[in-house]
């Protein structure tokens, strides 16, 4: 069980457990480098980390996220343009960049919020749906089928920080103003291992692309991305179209970091396969998906990899339907 509660006296850490005190320095240096940091990174804002038209989000949700970034709610009536997924795209990779400047890792953690609701005392059941109340300013009844089933919640932590310590330890403080003073209290003999999920994020430019072969069908893509690839230097992800940047992601702002990790594997693997087949190393990844540039969160992801160039058409400027090659130079 990691700590509820860090206090610093005259430079000397104490560290106060639910059960008993943390044994492993490991989880004291997490732990001491939070408490240490922690106005810069409790100041790293609340944002989305999964694109949802606003008709699908709770009034109270988003206008409390807008209020909490400084904008009136009452501006923004966008619903499904890609006005409100700009507003989300930005908020998020605002949201990485400044934990990565905080020396931090970012985290999307998913609270189970009727379990711990199911796992509470009866005399913190109240106090649990009111603090949930009091932080989205609504009126929420005190019965556990009125509570949303689950909430997510982004947090940054220092780098130090494993998926246990950011669950164990850090979860609980940064989320106080839904736990309470006394966190480990709500859970009874339970952890937070029980009713929490935490993944660490990572950023659109850690995937290994170097470019991508955009357009729409039947102008020639097909074509293209099987010619690129005769290329020694030139390695294609996937024998058919490639979705990751579309549909395999879903509806993620930000990607997790074992998804980045899992596809740049898949990567090596492919690049390797072609060095045993021609005896060259591939120095270029590409992708191929006609479709992808219609995607107007898959058109943010790709605005995101900083050396991702738009390029010429690949058509002849006679073909009714235009080409275009995404490549990072």
């Amino acid at each position: 069980m990691l700590a509820a509660r860090l206090i610093v006296h005259g430079g000397q850490l104490s560290v106060f457990a639910a059960s008993f005190l943390v044994a492993k320095s490991e989880d004291v240096k997490c732990l001491s480098e939070y408490y240490e940091g922690r106005d810069g990174f409790r100041s790293v804002p609340l944002s989305p980390l999964v694109y949802t038209p606003i008709a699908h989000r709770p009034d109270w949700y988003w206008k409390q996220i807008f209020q909490m970034r400084g904008i009136d709610p009452e501006s923004v009536k966008s619903g499904y343009t890609e006005a409100w997924l700009d507003f989300l795209f930005a908020g998020a990779q605002e949201a990485l960049t400044l934990c990565s400047i905080l020396g931090g890792h970012y985290w999307d953690c998913i609270l189970d919020v009727r379990k711990v609701y199911d796992l509470a005392r009866a005399s913190e059941k109240s106090a649990f749906a009111g603090r949930l109340a009091a932080v989205f300013g609504v009126k929420l009844a005190h019965a556990r089928d009125q509570l949303p089933a689950h909430l997510r919640l982004s947090l940054c932590a220092p780098a130090s920080c494993t998926e246990d310590q950011v669950i164990q330890g850090i979860f609980p403080l940064a989320a106080d103003m839904l736990m309470g003073d006394r966190p480990q209290r709500m859970l009874g003999n339970a952890s937070f291992r029980d009713v929490v999920v935490a993944d660490e994020v990572a950023g659109w430019h850690d995937f290994d692309i170097d470019f991508a072969i955009v357009g729409v069908d039947g102008c020639g893509t097909t074509s293209l991305r099987k010619n690129m690839e005769l290329h020694p230097d030139v390695v294609i992800k996937g024998d058919g179209e490639e979705t990751i940047l579309s549909y395999e992601l879903a509806n993620r702002l930000l990607p997790l970091k074992a998804q980045v990790e899992e596809y740049n594997a898949q990567v090596q693997e492919r690049m390797t396969a072609k060095f045993n087949e021609t005896g060259h190393r591939p120095r270029v990844v590409g992708i191929g998906n006609p479709l992808l540039f219609q995607n107007a969160l898959a058109r943010k992801r790709l605005a995101s990899m900083p050396r991702l160039k738009l390029g010429s058409p690949t058509a002849p400027s006679s073909v009714k339907e235009v080409c275009w090659v995404c490549i990072r130079l």
